[in-house]
């Protein structure tokens, strides 16, 4: 996961050094191409549940889970198709599971 302390600006910079103009193959072959516009994916309006790209729109919990996207798309076979006719397109969800490693820290 990216640091806690992760703004906006820092959110972006790991998106564009990292992963834009990227090329995934699934576990099935399947070519997935990250766009520029994707980077709309840590950012949703409150209120019409939008990805919105605006700084008031940014989610931080959103940003720190980038580092999973890649691995995510590669290497899950957990994969879901929602059809959405209406827009005539279909969403694919990939799901995996990760352990995040906590560092207890004492009480005082």
């Amino acid at each position: 996961m990216l640091p806690r302390e992760t703004t906006n600006e820092t959110a972006q910079l790991h998106f564009i050094e990292h992963m834009t103009g990227e090329t995934i193959l699934d576990k099935f072959k399947c070519e997935i191409k990250i766009r520029d516009s994707d980077i709309e994916c840590f950012y949703k309006d409150i209120e019409s549940f939008r990805h919105i790209v605006a700084p008031e729109n940014f989610i931080v919990h959103r940003a720190r889970r980038l580092p999973w996207v890649i691995p995510t798309l590669s290497s899950t076979h957990e994969i879901y198709q929602l059809d959405k006719p209406k827009y005539k397109c279909t969403d694919y969800f990939y799901v995996a599971k990760f352990l995040i490693p906590y560092e207890a820290t004492a009480l005082r």
